[in-house]
């Protein structure tokens, strides 16, 4: 047992998040055999690696470190200034991005050690059967937890609940706080349905209910829906964001969101005007994407390929495909 290498990662601070205990859980579940991973809110001594979700509230990151980013550079809050992040950033042996646009954004401030490493899916999600309905009206899903700051793009999804056909859609909500937006969408005259605790082990079969995911954030690292999305053949309707960038591709296997509401309401309503042949079409162009999404032994396997480098200095780092095949 001695003789185990150690993955320390660490918290930082103590501060729940779902997305931070779930990738903790899938190193835990998915260590290399010589590795052991234990999770610490303060460093501790002697780890050959140490992870850090939250390098920003370190005073000093160990040399062999590595900071993985999970926020948009692009996001106008405060906390997340790059001036935060850029000292732990710095100090860290590697980077760890999500998509691609956060390690072009480094590479322009002159970072060398980034690699991009996207979230990945449950195996479940790769077994789902397309088995909507799809004489029915469109049917939009928007999962993912509501926060104070309104961090998920809720103001623009009012505005679509505005001028959207309640006769020609309906909507799907998951996850805690979502009973805010589905009480608005059902004023609206809506068809709703909406889970606020779903177990995980559900999400694949939930997906099945889903004519596509409409994600509404206008600064995205992930999200970790996107993924799961993806390798459910589920299109995508967002903006141009995060790992949307590197895995939609706009008018095959879903939608860019343009920001002007007019638009983007007619684009929604033109699908669920042709849905069927529109949305096969879709997900035909999905299933050579939908293979290339990372199963989270795969992600895991990538970031221990990582520390195994890091740890004998070779170099350089190996890499994910972090763009979608082109259809």
């Amino acid at each position: 047992m001695n003789d185990l290498k150690v993955l320390d990662i660490v918290n930082s601070i103590r501060m729940d998040s779902r997305i931070f205990d779930d990738i903790a859980d899938w190193f835990d579940r998915y260590a290399d055999h010589d590795w052991r991973v234990v999770e610490t809110l303060k460093q501790q001594e002697n780890a050959d690696i140490y992870l850090f979700n939250r390098p920003n509230f370190e005073k000093k990151l160990p040399e062999n470190s590595v900071a993985v980013v999970h926020h948009d550079f692009e996001d106008k809050i405060t906390w997340l200034d790059f001036s935060r992040f850029e000292r732990a950033y710095r100090q860290a042996k590697a980077i760890v991005c999500l998509n691609s646009n956060q390690k072009k954004h480094l590479e322009e401030k002159g970072f060398d050690n980034c690699i991009v490493i996207p979230h990945g899916c449950a195996p479940e999600f790769k077994r789902k059967s397309f088995t909507t309905n799809r004489e029915t009206k469109l049917t939009i899903g928007f999962l993912s937890k509501r926060y104070e700051r309104l961090v998920k793009g809720e103001p623009y999804l009012y505005q679509l609940l505005e001028v959207l056909d309640p006769d020609r859609i309906e909507f799907v909500f998951v996850g805690q706080g979502r009973l805010t937006e589905a009480r608005y969408a059902s004023q609206k005259g809506f068809s709703v349905r909406c889970w606020e605790n779903l177990p995980y082990r559900l999400f694949p079969e939930l997906y099945g209910l889903l004519d596509l995911l409409l994600i509404t954030s206008q600064a995205e690292g992930g999200p970790a829906s996107l993924p799961e999305a993806i390798a459910t053949q589920t299109p995508v309707v967002g903006f141009e964001v995060g790992m949307i960038s590197d895995w939609v591709i706009d008018q095959k296997t879903g939608l860019f969101l343009s920001g002007d509401i007019k638009n983007d309401a007619e684009a929604l309503m033109g699908l669920a005007a042709n849905k069927k042949e529109q949305l096969l079409e879709m997900q035909k162009n999905m299933q050579d994407v939908s293979k290339s999404i990372p199963e989270w032994k795969d992600v895991i396997g990538e970031y221990f390929m990582l520390f195994e480098r890091l740890m004998t200095g070779e170099g350089p780092f190996s890499n994910m495909p972090s763009k979608s095949p082109q259809v």
